[in-house]
């Protein structure tokens, strides 16, 4: 091989490995992050916990009937959770609803 296309054969390397780089950091800046604390848009909820007539209750998060009212008085939480349940908590399954309801009960 001459000198000549060494340096040819180096040049296209070179551009071949910056055309791989920069598609490379496209593609991983293009996608889509979910960072901690965020909830991915296909997240489908089962409940949300409320406030009803004065106690916790879960509502079924599809037609918003009432799945069950406990006893755990909602003026005895700390004004956080009130506020929380004033709007509504989004549930995504019996594990995270349970949590919720022995916190609020303990």
């Amino acid at each position: 091989m001459t000198k000549d296309k060494i340096k040819l054969l180096s040049a296209l390397l070179a551009l071949l490995s910056v055309m791989v780089l920069i598609i490379s950091l496209t593609v991983f800046f293009a996608s889509p992050k979910v960072t901690a604390g965020q909830v991915d848009s296909e997240t489908e909820y089962q409940y949300i916990l409320k406030e009803y007539e004065g106690k916790i209750a879960v509502f079924n998060y599809e037609d918003l009937s009432a799945e069950k009212v406990y006893d755990i008085y909602v003026s005895t939480l700390p004004e956080a959770d009130r506020l929380s349940l004033k709007e509504g908590i989004k549930i995504k399954d019996d594990n995270e609803l349970l949590k919720y309801i022995e916190d609020f009960d303990s």
